[in-house]
């Protein structure tokens, strides 16, 4: 045997049945043979002599040097006892030999499992191989500048799947040591080839999630990776969709509504919401939520600058709003006299900056999204009322407001639901509600200086009652409860 012969190395036996379209692969078995690997000084000094030709290093691996003097490394295999054409590694200096050794040394593991190296990620492989994490974040990206998420959505969407899907290994129901045995369940999701994804891997995905009592979390997640999977199918990237017939098999949210207090509970929540350690700026966020209706993410975002004091009105952006430009513009929230005193006394505490609500300990960041949430829970009132639940007091004491006007045989609704949904900045999407534009200013600002005159009553009633004995223990929110 000359000296030239390439000495691959033996591929590994392997217990997984291999594949009809890969018969063996390796080396050739009688032609294997070891040589010592190439020094640096080998691989730099190697000159062009006019003609293209070899410096072997080990394990079918060699370096290709020019007619001009380019060097490239390759890997010489074969499949079913043919020898195949070389696969390129990478081109040197870019690629170093310990590099190159690297990529060998996994495209003969590769190839002992029954798969084909060029169907595998390479810097210079014939086929680029797409991965689930790249994948997804080209969606996401797409998807955010086209649907023109806000930035908290948008990162709340990323983070699902960087917590949910990218770092996770599924097992498709194998025993630790037959996973062993599969080379792409060793990896995490994300690292997978986005087409290896099967229904089964989506479903076990997601019922991961469902294991730790998110169901609606499970349901969006499917959604999420379900739409990954049609933007490729529209770009002719691939054929099927692992997240489309899954949704049967997910466990179905019971729906209740937000827990709430009634507002004959309103003077009692005063008075824990007074006696409670809080910071101040927090007891005051819960009594702006009171006192404008607002959604915590939209008020927690608040700067000062969104406030006018002269017309009374604190004006959020469409952008910051739940709805963004689906909705009407700009929301405008009538300040009762109530609203007016909760801002002032917020003012001289956080006037001197943009924001309405800082954090404590990040310069420049507002309040997290779970303050407000873990005061409530603070306070005692767990499974007893929410954010949204505090928010929601308002609408249906409004809605169950009744007058009596003479001649009339029954007591008539005080407000109108048209306007409370308005305040509540509700989109009504039927057709009507489509080219309706109206903001009920006028009665919108009647409907919050009435509220406000209630909440005012109910303050005052609180101060006449006894201190809590003991203040509840206080707790954190889960954390897939804290997001309003």
């Amino acid at each position: 045997m000359s000296q030239d012969t390439p000495g691959p190395l033996t591929a590994p036996a392997v217990s997984a049945p291999v594949p009809s379209r890969v018969v063996v692969s390796g080396p050739h078995p009688r032609k294997e043979r070891r040589f010592g690997s190439l020094s640096d000084f080998q691989i730099r000094g190697a000159k062009p002599t006019g003609k293209g030709y070899k410096l072997y290093d080990g394990g079918g691996l060699y370096l290709f040097v020019t007619a001009k003097g380019a060097k490239s490394w390759r890997l010489k295999y074969y499949v079913g006892g043919q020898e195949q054409s070389p696969l390129t590694l990478g081109l040197y200096p870019h690629v170093g030999a310990k590099l190159a050794r690297t990529r060998r040394d996994k495209a003969l593991t590769l190839l002992a499992e029954g798969s084909d190296p060029r169907e595998w990620d390479n810097e210079e492989s014939l086929k680029k191989v797409r991965l689930f994490e790249a994948v997804a974040r080209e969606w996401w990206a797409a998807r955010k500048a086209s649907e023109r998420w806000d930035e908290g959505y948008a990162v709340q969407v990323m983070s699902q799947l960087e917590r949910d899907v990218f770092p996770i290994k599924v097992t498709r129901g194998l025993h630790a040591s037959e996973v062993d045995g599969d080379r792409l369940l060793k990896l995490p999701v994300g690292e997978w080839p986005f087409d290896k994804l099967t229904p089964p891997d989506v479903l076990e995905i997601c019922k991961n999630v469902e294991a730790r009592g998110s169901l609606d979390a499970a349901r969006d997640l499917r959604s999420r990776i379900g739409m990954i999977f049609q933007r490729e199918q529209a770009l002719g990237r691939c054929s099927i969709n692992p997240a489309e017939n899954i949704v049967p098999l997910l466990a179905k949210p019971q729906r209740t509504n937000h827990a709430t207090i009634t507002y004959d509970e309103l003077p009692t929540f005063f008075c824990r919401l007074d006696a409670a350690p809080l910071v101040a700026t927090t007891s005051l966020g819960i009594e702006a939520i009171i006192a404008t209706w607002l959604r915590s993410t939209e008020l927690r975002l608040a700067l000062w600058s969104w406030l006018n004091w002269e017309l009374r009105e604190l004006r959020i952006p469409s952008a910051q709003m739940k709805n963004g430009d689906r909705g009407k513009g700009d929301h405008i929230v009538p300040l009762s006299d109530y609203g007016i005193d909760v801002f002032r006394r917020l003012f001289a505490i956080t006037g001197h900056g943009d924001i309405m609500f800082p954090h404590r300990s990040e310069p420049g960041a507002p309040i997290s999204d779970g303050t407000w949430l873990n005061a409530l829970y603070g306070m005692g009132y767990r499974n007893k009322t929410t954010v949204h639940g505090v928010r929601a007091l308002g609408s249906t004491t409004a809605n169950e407001a009744h007058v009596t006007v003479p001649g009339v045989p029954v007591p008539v609704k005080m407000w109108e639901s048209r306007w409370i949904d308005r305040q509540l900045d509700h989109v009504d999407h039927t057709v009507s509600g489509v080219y309706n534009r109206a903001e009920y200013m006028e009665p919108r600002r009647a409907l919050m200086n009435w509220w406000g005159q209630k909440v005012q009553q109910a303050r005052a009633l609180a101060k006449t009652l006894p201190p809590p004995t003991q203040q509840p223990k206080r707790g954190k929110a889960p954390a897939w409860s804290v997001v309003d």
